[in-house]
């Protein structure tokens, strides 16, 4: 069979539970794993630019992936030149130690919290019985592996090809799995008590069209539909998505197939204010407005209306039940301004930096790849809670 491929960094700490991840997809699938060691400095052309709020949200989501992996992680700090020097031995050992020796090193730095000073590497590399003289590699195996990850697309660490498909990030390996024909473990339909579900959204943003069709089915009917302006977020807090837009495109096309959804992401862009002023007006927590929300999201992303249109937005309101042009005339008034800068207001105190989000008892779950775990956390009764298996 042919070999899973895993782009990996030992300065990252998602590069330890992509390697869990994947040790046990690949026992499920009868594969064998070969590593690829690539500094993730040497993959970006600038580094990204994260607000503190985006840095607190992904070290907690850090530490929750990691207990439903059943491991432990140290939290991370600034890679520095023992990594480096790791890095170098990883890229020069022969193909056959390294993924022996990557999962000890990763063990070692991210379950152990230890530094891989010159003694921890050499501890490890007897251990697996690889040549000492690996500790004192020098670059050129490393920069060959680098430009090896940039010519198979590779842009972020860790991420797993196989074949020509790649696989960003330690959360896309079960669909990887999927894709070659496997069986992970799924989170089942909720059967008791949920706790509930915000959910924060724009009508701007696919993802939470993604959200709507499952969201009632994996969390329950406590769903509190909360609409925010993602481009107030983004002023407020200056975060910059560093995916390329090719990639997110892709893995959002992904996903609406996996959900059947006809997703339409070549529709003209048009501005959302308008309608989540309508949704806030309307009375966006009770059943009318939840089905105007869900009919609003299929319009502009499976029908590819354009929301900033009165007229469009009027009878799609009618359509909802609403007397749509009341509810228009309302939402472009001041009232709708200032429903819209309170709920905005409210999103940043929440600690959000990105829509969708799901908050689950002070939880922040971001993005639609983040809604199983979601569901894993409002489910009082959790029977599951791990993630990829055992």
């Amino acid at each position: 069979m042919a070999p899973l491929l895993l782009h990996v960094d030992l300065a990252c700490p998602w590069s330890w539970l992509a390697a869990l991840a994947l040790e046990r997809a690949a026992q499920r699938l009868d594969r064998p794993i070969e590593v690829c060691p690539v500094r993730s400095t040497d993959l970006r052309e600038r580094a990204p630019v994260q607000s503190p709020v985006r840095r607190r949200t992904e070290r907690e989501d850090l530490l929750r992936r990691a207990s439903l992996l059943r491991t432990r992680i140290k939290p991370p700090d600034r890679p520095g030149e023992h990594e480096n020097r790791a890095m170098r031995a990883l890229a020069a050992a022969p193909e056959a130690l390294r993924w022996p020796l990557t999962k000890a090193l990763l063990q070692a730095r991210w379950r152990n919290g230890e530094r891989l000073n010159p003694a921890t590497l050499s501890a490890q590399l007897e251990a697996v019985g690889a040549p000492a003289e690996l500790a004192d590699a020098d670059e050129a195996p490393l920069i060959r592996c680098a430009e090896q990850a940039r010519a198979r697309g590779v842009f972020a660490v860790p991420t797993v090809t196989a074949g020509d498909a790649l696989y960003y990030g330690s959360d896309r390996i079960d669909v990887m799995e999927r894709d070659l024909g496997g069986s992970p473990p799924s989170l089942p339909e909720h059967d008791g008590d949920t706790l509930p579900v915000d959910v924060h959204f724009d009508f701007a943003d696919p993802e939470s069209l993604l959200i709507s069709v499952e969201v009632e089915r994996l969390c329950g009917r406590g769903i509190r539909w909360r609409p925010a302006s993602s481009a107030s977020l983004q002023a407020a807090l200056g975060d910059r998505d560093a995916r390329p837009e090719a990639w997110v495109r892709a893995d959002l096309l992904r996903q609406a197939e996996e959900a059947g959804l006809p997703i339409d992401l070549d529709a003209p862009s048009c501005r959302t204010q308008l309608a989540l002023r309508a949704v806030l007006l309307a009375g966006w927590d009770d059943d009318m407005g939840r089905v105007l929300i869900h009919h609003l999201l299929h319009a502009r992303w499976v029908g590819g209306q354009d929301l900033a249109d009165p007229d469009v937005l009027a009878g799609l309101a009618d359509e909802a039940g609403f007397d749509g042009a009341a509810l228009v005339q309302a939402a472009q008034a001041e009232a709708g301004r200032d429903a819209l800068r309170d709920a905005n207001e409210a999103a940043l105190a929440a600690g959000l930096f990105r829509l969708p989000t799901l908050v689950v008892a002070g939880q922040r779950f971001v993005g639609s790849d983040r809604l199983e775990d979601a569901a894993r956390a409002c489910r009082i009764r959790n029977d599951v809670v791990t993630i990829g298996g055992r």
